[in-house]
């Protein structure tokens, strides 16, 4: 099973290579991971830092997000992504090395902690439909909240 993480960026470098070092420090056993860094365009040292790392790590992809505008860096990853689960992340974060993992446990309900809703998204052609759940995890502790996201087409 693969796990996608679209990550958003734009002239990032501050932050950047602490968030994807805490990319690859995960403690994983239950997934493979597929990063998916959708740049837009940034004009600093974002793009060349990714570009190390994607050199380093085969899981990192650098994405293009020519319209600069994060709800198009989401459709970029969501389009690129190979995973069976997405997780959007945000690019100015340290996650803990058991965040991606704990995350997990919730959406295939070993904790059962989840509110479930869903939503369409049409992209391109009327033919191009896609079907994503969206997986709201609220835990008691902060690094636990995020928005996950199972796609399937539809």
């Amino acid at each position: 099973m693969i796990l996608s993480i679209i990550c958003p960026t734009l002239n990032e470098e501050k932050y950047i290579a602490q968030t994807l070092d805490s990319f690859m420090n995960q403690q994983y056993h239950s997934f493979e991971l597929e990063i998916l860094i959708c740049d837009g365009m940034s004009k600093d040292d974002t793009r060349n830092i990714v570009a190390e790392y994607a050199n380093k790590f085969p899981c990192i992809r650098l994405i293009d997000n020519e319209k600069r505008k994060t709800p198009f860096a989401f459709n970029a990853g969501l389009q690129a992504a190979s995973g069976e689960y997405v997780a959007i992340l945000g690019a100015h974060t340290k996650y803990e090395p058991n965040y991606l993992q704990g995350l997990y446990w919730l959406v295939t309900g070993l904790w059962g902690l989840i509110d479930v809703h869903s939503f369409m998204k049409v992209t391109g052609p009327k033919t191009d439909i896609w079907l994503v759940k969206t997986v709201e995890c609220a835990y008691s502790c902060n690094f636990f909240k995020l928005t996950v996201q199972r796609k399937r087409q539809w």
